[in-house]
């Protein structure tokens, strides 16, 4: 009997090579089943399975912070909030939190074999600037795993995100239910799969409430992440709108910041909010509370996504399910005073 290859059995009992490479090192994330099967075939055919593979798993969770662009995980509240929550929760079921960054300057693939090499029993993958592309690469890791603040289409992986799509729309409602026919939109320019998700839900709200404008094109304007730079751009787009431009009653926003960037700028203009234009933002960062006018915005759960996310991974750990689960937290729709009853 010789050595035998992961491939050769992953093949033969027709799983991953990861399921087998979990099964052969007692790490969690395949099933009772499944195990035995790879250790009986190892046996088999390679003869008793080496005491260095037969390693205990180390309790211990991964969280990774995934940067892209690093336009949008930087230094806010929301972030801050996700990870000592997420610290508590694994704390709770016995798991120690290792933080991992990764940044375009690194190579993807050696990133991941490093962090395979942790030996840790599961990761949670912070998704706000995952691409599909990265996603991938990410499938190579031979930990469970599962995405935070972010999902990506079409690509089946266990997830736990925010409502964004649903969140909008019902933002959109509450204005057209004020009176407002003419609503726009104010989206980031750093693509990610939330705002993608989150300007879904304008559409479909438009399409649903407004059927009569599903061949007209909304007024859009693409901003910074960021409140200065926001403001700054959306100065230099007020000064170059044709003369017969017609400003929509009310805007809808990927983030607060580039909401209240916009109120900055409209209101230099000369405009009043919300008499000529209402606004409502996305995040309920404190500053939405104390803007003039006080800012209707979405109000968010950071604390409930992060411990789901904890106890999904811990879920996965322990009953390695046959499917992927995405699930949903939900926002709150806070109501100021910057959308004008357009009733009265």
């Amino acid at each position: 009997m010789g050595k035998i290859k992961n491939k050769d059995i992953a093949t033969a009992l027709n799983i991953s090579t990861a399921a087998v490479s979990m099964a052969l090192n007692n790490k969690p994330g395949v099933s009772k089943e499944t195990r035995q099967k790879v250790i009986a075939y190892y046996t088999r055919h390679a003869g008793p399975l080496p005491l260095a593979e037969a390693r205990v798993p180390q309790k211990t969770f991964i969280f990774e912070i995934h940067k892209n662009s690093g336009d949008i995980i930087i230094d806010k509240p929301f972030f801050t909030e996700i990870m000592s929550s997420m610290e508590a929760a694994a704390k709770e079921y016995g798991y120690p939190l290792m933080i991992s960054h990764y940044d375009p300057s690194t190579d993807l693939d050696t990133h991941i074999a490093d962090l395979n090499a942790q030996d840790a029993s599961g990761l949670l993958l912070l998704a706000t600037e995952l691409t599909p592309a990265s996603l991938e690469h990410y499938k190579n890791l031979t930990m469970p795993y599962v995405l935070l603040d972010g999902y990506i289409d079409n690509i089946p992986c266990d997830a736990v995100t925010l409502d964004n799509s649903n969140a909008i729309f019902r933002a959109y409602e509450y204005a057209f239910h004020l009176g407002h026919r003419n609503i726009g939109y104010l989206k980031c320019s750093t693509d990610i799969p939330n705002f993608i998700h989150r300007f879904d839900g304008f559409m479909k709200a438009r399409y649903t409430l407004e059927p009569e404008l599903v061949y007209q094109k909304p007024v859009v304007f693409t901003l910074p992440a960021n409140l200065k730079s926001a403001s700054l751009e959306m100065k230099n787009i007020l000064a170059h709108l044709p003369a017969d431009f017609e400003m929509p009653t009310c805007f809808l926003s990927d983030l607060d910041f580039i909401a209240i960037g916009t109120m900055i700028a409209l209101k230099e203009k000369g405009y009043a909010i919300p008499d000529d234009i209402s606004i409502i933002g996305y995040d309920d960062i404190e500053f939405s509370s104390v803007s003039s006018p006080s800012l209707t915005t979405l109000h968010l759960h950071q604390r409930t996504l992060a411990r789901t996310a904890v106890d999904l991974l811990i879920h996965k750990i322990e009953n390695a399910p046959p499917c992927c689960s995405c699930i949903q937290i939900g926002s709150d729709l806070i109501i100021r005073d910057s959308v004008r009853d357009l009733r009265e």
